[in-house]
């Protein structure tokens, strides 16, 4: 994945992580 991708991915699911 693209480092866009990963930071997209991580941006939609910051809730879950958070």
């Amino acid at each position: 994945l693209k480092k866009a991708e990963v930071f997209k991915e991580l941006s939609s699911n910051q809730i879950t992580y958070n």
